[in-house]
């Protein structure tokens, strides 16, 4: 017999790919093999003459050789146990004779009990799992249904929990508080689906003097009840400098305070609605509202206010134009109304009498008939 030298065949450096060969010299016809896989791997062996077969993890068995057998080539097989940092991954190879004898039955499994990569130990007890001095985000708990080809739970000893995948969403139920010290935030909460608090539940969050404080829920259906209020009746909206940007005075005199540009989203109608009389004040930018669509309707500002389209609607009837022009004799003048007008007042503008009259109107023009030939102003109006 010919004890042959060890495989490291859980050494990534020496053999990346996780393959390589066993080199068993010039083996006679006859010649037997014996593998000890002192490893995790299930290792896919390669005669080159044809023949394949498979050593598994923890095993020891041989195989009788035919004709002239110098390498026997071996792959890890996918399929083996998932483990990192094993105690050991070799592979010990004895050559024997045709002739020889080996003692022992085989193929037998090699049963072993070793503690896989915690160097600072596992212990477990009825309520506790324990992993103590190994390197941050070592995985302690791994999960793996059938069917999926990822790991849907997967928690490390630094912190880090990953529950569900695309394959196996998570739910998460939580019967009871949940407690947080830090951010929620992108940093250390990733959600892709939902996050479902049963009705007239709150969110809470503490302030600057621990206390907890309600901040808004759901009340029965579609009524969201904003529920955070300070010692002086404001809820405040603020950007990350605690600029106020936004303030309702709840119960107070105050009202809304806005120190915004946009007041709501562009496209999108409602109402701002106040039980008591308010002073608005404007910018020097003035004010413009828009339709749904964003064609401009009115602007206010130092110069007055703008109807863009539209009429204003009185108590009776309504007016959308209103133009003037001049005059000193009949003929047909520009009314600059920029529509027909329904109806032209004409009256005499200088001392003297005299009939005028309007006729003929139409989007550009109007004639005015002036009996004496002397100055008038007309006005012309779009109802």
């Amino acid at each position: 017999m010919l004890r042959l030298p060890n495989v490291a065949i859980g050494d990534v450096t020496q053999f990346p790919n996780g393959s390589g060969t066993f080199d068993v010299g010039a083996a006679n016809e006859g010649s037997k093999i014996l593998f000890y896989n002192e490893s995790a791997f299930n290792l896919q062996l390669d005669f080159y003459n044809g023949s394949t077969d498979t050593l598994h993890a923890w095993e020891a068995s041989y195989w009788t050789l035919d004709g002239d057998t110098k390498q026997i080539g071996w792959l890890i097989d996918p399929d083996s146990l998932d483990s990192t940092d094993a105690p050991l991954s070799a592979v010990f190879l004895t050559l024997y004779g045709a002739n020889e004898t080996i003692q022992g039955t085989y193929p037998t499994s090699l049963v072993r009990q070793a503690n896989f990569g915690n160097p600072g130990g596992i212990s477990t007890s009825t309520d506790a799992i324990q992993n103590i001095g190994n390197t941050a985000g070592t995985i302690i708990i791994k999960a793996q249904p059938t069917g999926d080809t990822n790991f849907p739970v997967q928690v490390t000893n630094d912190g880090n929990v990953i529950l569900g995948d695309v394959a196996h969403p998570a739910v998460i139920i939580i019967t009871g508080n949940m407690d947080m010290s830090g951010d929620f935030t992108a940093n250390n909460a990733d959600f892709s689906g939902h996050v479902s608090i049963p009705n007239n539940i709150n969110y809470e969050a503490q302030d600057n003097t621990g206390t907890l404080k309600n901040l808004l829920r759901i009340a029965n259906t579609n009524k969201v009840v904003l529920c955070c209020v300070d010692s002086d009746g404001h809820i405040d909206f603020r950007n990350e400098s605690s600029v106020a940007n936004f303030i309702f005075d709840v119960g107070g005199t105050d009202g809304i305070e806005a120190n915004v540009t946009k007041f709501g989203a562009l496209g999108t109608p409602g109402s701002i609605i106040n039980a008591n009389p308010i002073n608005t004040h404007i910018g020097s930018g003035g004010s413009v509202t828009q339709d749904v669509s964003g064609t401009q309707i009115t602007v206010t500002n130092t110069s007055g206010f703008t109807l863009n389209q539209g009429k204003i609607n009185l108590v009776t009837g309504g007016l959308t134009r209103i133009s003037t022009f001049t005059g000193a004799a009949t003929g047909t003048y520009t009314h600059n109304l920029g529509t027909t007008p329904d109806i032209v007042l004409v009256i005499c503008s200088v001392s003297g009498s005299e009939t005028v009259g309007y006729d003929t109107p139409t989007t550009t023009n109007v004639h005015i008939t002036s009996a004496a030939g002397l100055a008038f102003k007309a006005v012309a109006f779009k109802f």
